[in-house]
């Protein structure tokens, strides 16, 4: 499931887009030393994309509020993903 969607109450597929794919993604800049991996569906890809990380973590503070609770849960090192950025995982 999204993780924006999750601590916001959502449900992507409900949202009224034809993709409902989740994609993996690597947020840099949010805390020092550390990359988080996030999934991520369509609508809030396009939207990370589109406003940039700072902004996107303003935004949607239940999801920093859950980041900043337990970051170990988000940091890359922590998650069994691949090296890259790129591709869905759905």
């Amino acid at each position: 499931m999204c993780e924006v969607c999750r601590f916001e109450g959502t449900d992507y597929r409900q949202l009224k887009f034809p993709k409902t794919k989740l994609f993996m993604r690597n947020l840099y800049t949010v805390l020092k030393q550390e990359t988080l991996s996030l999934v991520l569906c369509y609508v809030h890809e396009i939207e990370l994309f589109a406003i940039g990380e700072p902004r996107f973590m303003e935004i949607h503070p239940n999801l920093l509020r859950a980041i900043s609770k337990k970051p170990q849960l988000f940091t890359k090192k922590n998650n069994n993903n691949n090296d890259d950025d790129s591709g869905s995982i759905a």
